[in-house]
């Protein structure tokens, strides 16, 4: 890796940490983990891949609900409840096309 990799590498970690620090969710510490492990090592195993298939689905599944939630059932209109709110909703669409990604990479 070049410098400059290495440099964006790190920057996207502290943003991870960051994310991981204002939400404080294990099931988002969780997705959060498998992206970086597979931003580092991206060749895995079939049986690897379909596993994480199912697994990073689940938690896409898991952060849509929390999201229609904070959206629909709580009574908290806060500025932070809209971040919470949005980055359980970014964070579902990405891990639904990591799944996308790696149910080509599985072919």
């Amino acid at each position: 890796m070049t410098p400059e990799e290495i440099l964006e590498l790190v920057t996207k970690i502290t943003e991870i940490n960051d994310t991981s620090a204002f939400m404080n969710d294990e099931n988002l510490d969780l997705a959060l983990a498998y992206v970086v492990k597979l931003a580092v090592n991206p060749d895995i195993p079939y049986a690897t891949a379909m596993r994480l298939i199912v697994q990073l689905q689940a938690l896409s599944n898991i952060f849509s609900i929390k999201r229609r939630a904070l959206m629909t059932i709580s009574d908290d209109r806060s500025a932070e409840s809209s971040k919470r709110k949005n980055v359980y909703s970014t964070v579902a669409d990405d891990l639904d096309k990591l799944v996308a990604a790696l149910k080509y990479y599985a072919k």
